[in-house]
């Protein structure tokens, strides 16, 4: 973490291995301060020798010596150990930052923990307003550090809806009276812990008894299958309704009387302030409920983001089926070209075949050579011995 060593303001912050996004801020801004070019380099990177002999390349050496003592001196003996082989400003910090916060799945990873912890994150009834929001600013941090921005308006509204119900009438004031999109975190900060010291303040005799007065009437006109939840409640808006109740008491006091003036009717504080708290009673329901759905809105919503992101991956994995596809359809109708051309080949060779065929048959059905009818030659003669009349008949 970045603890107490070190942290003087000639000092480097000092990380022994914890809460690295706050330390990661600190030495930001220590470098800054040792001069702007110095946290500039540890961003660009330095890549010139380790003898430089030009001006400007020298600054820069000298720029990213003074980085790499910054950081060195920040770390402890187990964190040194991770970068001593590193050779400049930049590679000690890209290399502290792939280790504790990982690369683009790792971040995403740890972003998802931290907004379900943003999301779920709420006041106990035992803990004060300066513990809960150093509680609600480490997690904000946490994101922020990721890369995420976080505006602190919304940071605003998620502690308004994470306060117990005896925060109720000052979340109600808060919630009229301020223009939440520009209220920051720190007057809100200031506004609650007041709040919370006033209502903290030591009971008179007086009102005491009457607030007591009023929690017996409560548990006398309960119904049994609500008496769990209306002692809940009772206990809940205790607090602020003895708030409401002191400022009665505060504001309405009557005036000292003179034997000359009339007594002016008393005013039945009681009577007044039972009613209130039995219509804060009904609200205080109604915002219950509201809470729940508000709550089970969420949960549905954040399993709808997760649903979305399970649908885009298996989108993306479909696409890429189909690209394979369409390049293995392209090899196939490659193929097919070349098979028509091998058919068409064979059936040239296949007419030819048949041609020679249909000669040889032509060939085939001759005569005999032994039959010499017809074909000039007298019966009975040789082939090589014509007629004798015919030989005549030539001369």
């Amino acid at each position: 973490m970045a603890s107490g060593e070190g942290n003087s303001a000639g000092r480097a912050p000092f990380f022994d291995g914890s809460n690295y996004s706050f330390w990661k801020i600190r030495m930001q801004s220590f470098l800054s301060s040792l001069m702007r070019d110095v946290w500039n380099i540890v961003k660009k990177g330095y890549t010139g020798s380790d003898d430089p002999t030009y001006p400007n390349e020298k600054k820069l050496y000298e720029y990213d010596a003074k980085a790499r003592n910054a950081l060195m001196n920040g770390l402890s003996d187990a964190e040194l150990v991770k970068v001593m082989s590193c050779t400049s400003a930049k590679e000690i910090w890209d290399k502290l930052q792939g280790v504790y916060e990982g690369d683009k799945k790792i971040k995403e990873a740890k972003l998802q923990t931290y907004r379900t912890q943003f999301e779920n994150i709420k006041m106990t009834e035992n803990e004060n307003v300066g513990a809960y929001l150093q509680r609600v600013n480490e997690v904000v941090t946490s994101i922020r550090g990721l890369g995420e921005t976080l505006k602190d308006q919304v940071a605003v509204k998620k502690v308004l809806r994470s306060l117990p119900y005896r925060f109720d009438p000052k979340v109600s004031a808060i919630e009229e009276a301020k223009d939440l999109d520009v209220f920051s975190m720190d007057e809100l900060q200031g506004s609650l812990i007041a709040f919370e010291m006033r209502i903290g303040k030591p009971k008179s005799i007086d009102r005491e008894a009457a607030f007591n007065v009023y929690r017996k009437s409560m548990k006398d006109n309960s119904d049994d299958e609500e008496d769990e939840e209306t002692a809940n409640l009772v206990l809940h808006a205790e607090v602020g309704c003895e708030a409401l109740f002191m400022v009665m008491f505060d504001e309405v006091k009557e005036p000292e009387i003179s034997d000359k003036e009339e007594e002016e009717p008393k005013v039945n504080l009681e009577g007044e302030l039972v009613v209130a708290l039995e219509e804060l009673t009904v609200e205080t329901k109604k915002h219950k409920k509201t809470a729940k759905k508000l709550e089970e809105a969420e949960s549905l919503l954040m399993s709808a983001k997760g649903e979305m992101e399970e649908d885009k991956q298996i989108i993306e994995e479909l696409e890429a089926q189909v690209v394979l596809k369409i390049e293995e359809c392209s090899k196939l109708e490659e193929q097919v070209t070349i098979l028509h051309a091998q058919v068409d080949e064979l059936s040239q060779k296949i007419k030819v075949y048949q041609g020679s065929s249909k000669l040889d048959d032509l060939l085939n059905m001759q005569r005999p050579c032994h039959i010499k009818f017809g074909l000039g030659y007298e019966h009975g003669e040789t082939s090589t011995k014509p007629a004798e009349d015919k030989v005549k008949k030539m001369q």
